[in-house]
């Protein structure tokens, strides 16, 4: 009996990459690292955090939950219900962005980056759960 291996995030990296046609060089440009990180990303030695996985997720053109747990739609432009959402969500926080002052948009920014981190440490722990699990084929 052999194992069932779910994919990482490192792989769907690599494997949306490839399907994009893109060199590590021309991802790493896109996302603003270098050919390094990207490598290290891909072969789940570290993980991207914070502002990097918006522009991963953009330069994949993928959603961070897809990324982040290989859930939902792949990509970010695939009109799904839940990108509508999200396009409503983004348009009311803009405008609220728009009529903070700018210290209160900092907080805002460091609040979400918060956020964001704490959220990436619960899925970095679920993934690590999940790799344990044994399943039978």
């Amino acid at each position: 009996m052999g194992e069932r291996i779910l994919e990482t995030m490192g792989e769907r990296i690599r494997r949306r990459r490839k399907e994009q046609g893109k060199t590590l060089k021309e991802l790493a440009n896109d996302v603003g690292v270098s050919m390094a990180a990207v490598s290290l990303w891909e072969r789940g030695d570290t993980s991207p955090t914070g502002d990097k996985i918006n522009r991963l997720c953009k330069a994949l053109d993928c959603t961070p939950i897809w990324l982040l747990e290989g859930l939902e739609h792949l990509t970010a432009s695939s009109g799904s219900v839940a990108n509508k959402y999200t396009k409503y969500d983004l348009d009311k926080l803009s405008t609220i962005f728009d009529i903070l002052p700018r210290e209160y948009r900092l907080k805002v920014v460091e609040y979400a980056e918060t956020l964001l981190e704490d959220y990436h440490s619960e899925v970095v722990a679920k993934i690590k759960d999940i790799k344990s699990m044994k399943f039978k084929e």
